[in-house]
């Protein structure tokens, strides 16, 4: 199994976990734990190259990013909205959760990969 193999099954850990902990908190802490399990997302790729972060790094590094700062408005919209769909929210909620650390978490190994070729 290459790196980026285990990275990314770490990654695949990550979303599950945070599919399931976002679907069941209410709005506000669903967010807070999205984050959380982002960053939890980054240092366990980063892990898997070498690299020790802290959260703080690890919240720097998405951070940097527009298109991370939209993902999460927009995420944070769909989070909303998804509570007037009644029992359903607990899936949309899921697949929003699992989506955002999945990309994250690509672009974390994306990210290291560029690094250790440099």
């Amino acid at each position: 199994m290459t790196t980026r193999q285990k990275a990314l099954a770490a990654v695949h850990t990550a979303a599950a976990a945070g599919a399931l902990t976002v679907a069941a908190l209410p709005i506000g802490l669903d967010a807070i734990a999205l984050r959380a399990e982002e960053v939890a997302a980054v240092i366990a790729v980063g892990s898997f190259y070498g690299a020790k972060l802290t959260k703080s790094t690890a919240s720097g590094l998405m951070a940097s990013g527009f298109a991370q700062m939209v993902g999460e408005k927009v995420a944070l919209a769909a989070l909303e909205a998804s509570h007037a769909t009644g029992f359903g929210a607990y899936a949309i909620k899921a697949g929003i959760a699992t989506t955002l650390i999945e990309a994250v978490g690509r672009c974390a190994a994306d990210y290291f990969e560029e690094a250790a070729a440099a």
